[in-house]
């Protein structure tokens, strides 16, 4: 009898842990943020293409779909702070509309933004105000600030496609446009203003002026630095800006110096959570780690990388990036430690590029 009353309990608490791992596997609650990703999947029918986002654990490779609305749901951003996603829903009506969910799929809402067609994914700015995008509707094209506080939109004077960054503070947008001497160059916009009761005078900043730049700044978490790659006497070239005040202006550039001379011209500097290492990749097989404190480079040799990289895991321990093994292409994870790699998914059924889940700063 004293048996079945101790067993009884047990049970009754066994079930309900069971429960609420169950239901914290099928929410996505209860699973580390670090090794949190989006995604997208196709599924093809005889009448319709559908693409969803979907969240995937990587540590248990466990999956949760997150859009089952038909059409394609895609091109999706996380919030700052990792706890809402923006996306692209494009259906039956022939339009780009921009929505907003959580972390785990739910209350859904859509914003007063569409397009005919859109040339970037939508960007939220670091402080999780504003939304970022590019696109065109009945032919007229437009970069489109939407405030998510006051749900007002802005439109700025300049017609930025792909290649925009926020600037740590939230308070420029960044981007390449030809100069004069017919090389790009980085230039950026002052939205301060906006936050003003007059009307918003955007200022033009020419961050650098004597540089030939390929691609947009990559800013280190904690403001002090920049990475970017250039052309300098027909070679490409990752630099690294380093800023002697936080206001973003040429003059607080405290000097520009070159870290590594390279042949491929498509590569993307991206930096480590703790501010402590710059990774990028050279001439499709090696994947390098620049120590900002040492000045010290480490490389990790991979077959078939493609040269572009995303970002770190949230944790510093894995880069994902894209590679070709055997003749076919595949999202992968590196374990920056150890230097082994793993696919992210068993087949590469996604033709974006999977986004860490932010951890909360």
């Amino acid at each position: 009898m004293i048996a079945k009353r101790l067993l009884r309990p047990l049970l009754l608490i066994l079930l309900l842990a069971i429960a609420l791992i169950g239901a914290a596997v099928g929410v996505g609650y209860g699973l580390p943020m670090s090794s949190q990703m989006i995604y997208t999947k196709t599924f093809d029918s005889v009448d319709i293409r559908t693409v969803s986002i979907f969240l995937r654990d990587t540590s248990r490779n466990i999956d949760q779909r997150l859009t089952r609305e038909q059409g394609v749901n895609a091109l999706a951003d996380w919030s700052p702070d990792g706890q809402q996603i923006v996306y692209l829903s494009f259906n039956s009506d022939n339009v780009f509309h921009v929505y907003l969910m959580d972390a785990q799929g739910s209350h859904k809402r859509r914003l007063a933004l569409e397009f005919d067609n859109v040339d970037s994914t939508p960007s939220w700015s670091p402080d999780g105000q504003w939304i970022l995008i590019s696109g065109s509707t009945q032919g007229v094209y437009k970069t489109v600030l939407f405030n998510l506080v006051s749900e007002k939109s802005f439109a700025i004077p300049k017609y930025i496609a792909g290649r925009m960054r926020w600037s740590p503070d939230s308070q420029s947008i960044f981007y390449l446009a030809n100069g004069e001497d017919g090389l790009d160059h980085l230039f950026g916009l002052n939205i301060s203003c906006l936050s003003a009761v007059e009307s918003c005078q955007f200022v033009e900043l020419n961050l650098l002026p004597n540089e030939s730049v390929y691609s947009g700044p990559t800013w280190s978490p904690d403001g002090k630095f920049f990475a970017f790659s250039k052309y300098e006497n027909d070679k490409a070239q990752v630099a690294i800006g380093h800023m002697r005040c936080s206001e973003l202006k040429a003059s607080c550039i405290d000097s520009v110096q070159v870290i590594a001379d390279t042949s491929m011209l498509d590569f993307s500097p991206i930096w480590s959570p703790d501010d402590k290492q710059l990774a990028f990749v050279e001439d499709h097989y090696q994947f390098n780690f620049y120590q900002i404190e040492t000045g010290a480079t480490r490389s990790i040799t991979i077959t078939g990388i493609y040269p572009f990289l995303k970002d770190w895991s949230p944790d510093g321990r894995f880069v994902a990036f894209l590679s070709e093994q055997d003749g076919i292409g595949n999202t992968y994870l590196l374990d920056v430690m150890s230097g082994e790699t793993r696919p992210l998914l068993t087949d590469q059924v996604t033709s974006e590029f999977p986004k860490w889940r932010p951890m909360p700063r």
